[in-house]
């Protein structure tokens, strides 16, 4: 789906320089980050309250000789899903680090950019795009050339990484 939101609202002369979209990219990918690691926390937490509280009934049934023949299977069975659940919100944590890993790099970009010479400009953009490797994140920087701001960049990448996942049942890997 093409989304025809950004550059259309921007003024005719606006001009992104590699300085103000780097920093505009680190701030967007920090808030990525931010948001995946809040959630991913919060997943663990709830699936690790779900894993403690079978294990405990689980142990307390076994004690007390009280578990019927269907119960404790039934706990196990929610203790085993719990506890993969547990393993994919830790693997957000990786992509946590590759969204920092890439705000990283793009400002070590920029630390090496001649910002008067336009052709330094265009490489470092070009080398920026090739350090992001997740889909949000170049439609993120797709919409930050196009001068859109952070928020909105970012409102936008969601809605289509949302788009793309209610169509698609793989899973993207990090």
């Amino acid at each position: 789906m093409e989304n025809t939101n950004t550059a259309s609202e921007l003024p005719d002369s606006y001009s992104p320089t590699v300085t103000d979209t780097v920093i505009r990219l680190g701030h967007a990918f920090l808030r990525f980050a931010q948001r995946d690691g809040e959630k991913s926390s919060e997943d663990l937490s709830i699936h690790m309250g779900v894993l403690q509280s079978n294990l405990s009934r689980i142990l307390e049934l076994q004690q007390s000789s009280q578990g019927n023949g269907e119960e404790i299977p039934a706990l196990v069975n929610e203790a085993l899903n719990a506890y993969s659940q547990i393993i994919v919100s830790m693997q957000f944590f990786d992509r946590i680090s590759q969204r920092m890993d890439h705000a990283l790099k793009c400002f070590q970009i920029l630390e090496s950019t001649d910002v008067q010479s336009p052709l330094d400009s265009s490489f470092n953009l070009y080398s920026i795009h090739q350090v992001l490797t997740m889909e949000d994140e170049r439609d993120v920087f797709n919409h930050i050339l196009a001068g859109a701001p952070v928020g909105k960049a970012l409102d936008i990448a969601t809605q289509a990484e949302q788009e793309r996942q209610a169509g698609d049942d793989s899973i993207e890997l990090f």
